[in-house]
């Protein structure tokens, strides 16, 4: 039996504590050798031998093989189409049709594949299997907090280079992919071991970039082909345009001549809509914009000049935006001087393929973008300020308040009407609110604010946006469910504030013409000297008669003082009123009806109903003073009816 005794107490409680001292060695006993006895001995000399009693080991080591995810997808659609047939465009299906069912065998055909489809249609009749169950279900929006996390960051493999991550664009299908053009845009901060590989990231792997893109210059802008998202189409530094296909490797695989490309870097490449997917634009510096076929890579298909309607000079592009909903040869151009181009490829005359300049800023436009839920409002991005404008006008309708920094980049949610986001030269990112006209968000993205933004670009879910800094990093921002779903009215509330800001806009541009046109219909009025007009019949060289009977000359030398006064001013109110209206129609004529927008050719018109009013009154008055006077005035011309009632005038005067 164990005898088992449990101590409540800590040791250190009870028993007699050790005492520890520090003290040098002491020495208790010393056995030194006997020298005598040492010399009856003989030293043996040992011989080493080495006895293994256990196997010998060696060390290994192994590891498992790493496994790599990669993503597998399929997409149905809609299929049987032959290859020049694009099964998007309703007009090219319905001319295909018909000539199908033109053929003879399209009947037998059919009747061939009745049989084996009646029963196919028969189950579909029984149970319908697209049935959608909860149409009417909404998902709530929560009214939570706006904000933006950072989710991954992508940082450049040459970081002690400094290169711009400049351009980005996210991929059409997979929604975790993006790829990005790095160059440094300052001429004089090249350097000749300058890296010019381009990069393709992957949000699930962000340690590691999916694809390398070797261009022969730095990339300043690129863009996916929505239609083959395997193409990518990457303008140069250079001014050249390449295209790279990531399953035929890292280098390009077609590209334009440098003798017919641009001569500046290309800042835009913008795929355009059509049959075959392999049309696109680019727009430079040099002032051009150039349309390609990628089945012709020889040369353009077009090129358009940038010209200043109102100067006739050039106008060099840098930045672009094609919406399909406009139509398939309309686009916006912003440039370095701060204008913007409503452009039109497809116009009679050269004159007509650009419209007068919008102007707004006094910098460069970095991004020029229509709403995409209404498209005939645009934004843009320039200096310090975002400007929102509509077609009609050339004045902006929404201006931001001036920044203390340079705006670089700026767009349009895809998915909420109201909201636009920017990018700023000090790293913050910024989100501005149409319907209440402020900035609900604002938010350092970078480590420092000597570190500025230059790239921005939001996925077509509105979840994600990009942004690219000038140390080469690009974060990537989820959005809060607020700020990247649509609510039921917003789409309608945005368009009643553009609506009556333009409205706001249109009477003040009104306002301001009809003050010029009163300003000239003065200052004209004060040129005439008060009364000697080349209309009157004064200052004319005809001779007209009086009812006395004795004539009035040019010079009016037979006349007193007063009746040359007389002869010399606007006699009735009908002579007046005739001369004030010539003066007004002058003043009207000078005005370019050209230039004239709808709201001024309103106000012209009613200038003109208000003219017609006058001449009926004008009339009245007349008929009642000829019946005053008992028909002495004939029905004479103009100038001889003034002659006249100024003779009657200066005899009675005398």
């Amino acid at each position: 039996m164990d005898i088992i005794f449990p101590y409540s107490r800590k040791r250190k409680e009870f028993g007699k504590h050790c005492t520890f001292t520090v003290q040098g060695p002491e020495t208790v006993w010393e056995d030194r050798p006997n020298q005598s006895r040492k010399q009856k001995y003989d030293v043996i000399k040992m011989i080493p031998v080495a006895v293994q009693a256990v196997p010998q080991k060696s060390e290994h080591d192994c590891n498992t093989e790493i496994v790599v995810p990669s993503q597998r997808g399929m997409m149905h659609l809609e299929g049987g189409w032959p290859k020049d047939i694009d099964p998007t465009q309703p007009d090219s299906l319905n001319m295909f049709r018909k000539k199908v069912e033109r053929d003879e065998n399209f009947l037998l055909q059919l009747l061939s594949r009745a049989n084996s489809s009646t029963s196919v249609v028969n189950q579909n009749l029984s149970l319908d299997i697209y049935q959608t169950y909860f149409s009417d279900y909404q998902a709530d929006v929560k009214e939570d907090a706006p904000k933006a996390t950072i989710q991954a960051v992508f940082r450049d493999p040459f970081p002690h280079q400094r290169r711009w991550a400049k351009n980005i664009a996210w991929h059409p299908e997979i929604k975790t992919r993006l790829a990005a053009a790095y160059s440094i845009l300052k001429f004089q901060s090249t350097s000749a071991d300058l890296p010019i590989a381009s990069h393709v990231w992957d949000i699930n792997n962000p340690n590691n970039r999916l694809y390398d893109l070797h261009p022969t210059s730095p990339l300043c802008s690129i863009q996916y082909n929505f239609k083959d998202s395997n193409i990518i189409a990457g303008g140069c530094y250079n001014g050249v345009l390449q295209l790279w296909d990531p399953r035929k490797g890292s280098q390009p695989y077609d590209k334009t001549p440098l003798e017919v490309s641009h001569h500046d870097p290309i800042y835009k490449v913008q795929w355009l809509q059509s049959k075959t997917g392999t049309e696109c634009a680019t727009v430079s510096s040099d002032g051009t914009v150039k349309w390609w076929d990628t089945r012709h890579f020889d040369k353009p298909v077009e090129q358009m000049d940038l010209l200043n309607k109102l100067d006739m000079s050039k106008l060099n592009g840098t930045s672009m935006d094609y919406d399909p909903a406009q139509g398939p040869s309309k686009f916006m151009i912003g440039t370095e001087q701060g204008l913007v181009l409503s452009c039109n490829r497809k116009a009679k005359t050269s004159a007509e393929k650009v419209t007068p300049p919008f102007f707004g800023h006094i910098g460069p436009v970095y991004s020029v973008q229509r709403n995409p839920f209404h498209s005939r409002f645009f934004m843009s991005v320039g200096d310090w300020t975002v400007k929102l404008w509509i077609d009609d006008l050339r004045s902006p309708m929404i201006s931001t308040p001036s920044d203390s920094v340079y705006l670089s980049a700026g767009q349009w949610s895809p998915t909420k009407p109201s909201l636009l986001f920017t990018a700023k030269e000090n790293g913050y990112f910024d989100i501005y609110d149409v319907i209440t006209q402020k900035f609900i968000l604002s938010q350092q993205v970078t480590e420092t604010p000597n570190i500025g933004l230059s790239a921005l670009e939001v996925q077509n879910t509105g979840k994600l946006i990009a942004t690219g800094g000038k140390n080469g990093s690009i974060y990537i921002h989820e959005l809060s469910d607020s700020l990247c779903q649509i609510t039921d009215t917003e789409k309608t509330d945005v368009l009643n504030v553009l609506e009556r800001e333009a409205k706001r806009e249109k009477n003040v541009d009104a306002r301001k013409k009809e003050q010029q046109l009163k300003e000239r219909q003065a200052a004209k009025l004060e040129g005439g000297g008060g009364g000697g007009d080349a209309r009157t019949p004064s200052a004319s060289g005809n001779r007209t008669s009086t009812p006395g009977g004795f004539g009035v000359s040019e010079g009016l030398g037979t006349m007193g003082s007063q009746t040359q006064q007389a002869l010399e001013r606007p006699k009735t109110k009908a002579s007046r009123k005739v001369v004030e209206e010539e003066e007004d129609e002058d003043a009207i004529d000078e005005i370019d009806e050209g230039e004239l927008g709808d709201v001024e050719k309103e106000f012209m018109e009613k200038v003109k109903v208000d003219e017609d009013e006058e001449d009926e009154e004008e009339q009245a008055q007349e008929g009642g003073e000829g019946e005053e006077e008992g028909g002495e005035e004939g029905e004479e011309e103009e100038g001889g009816e003034e002659g006249e009632e100024g003779g009657e005038e200066g005899e009675e005067e005398q």
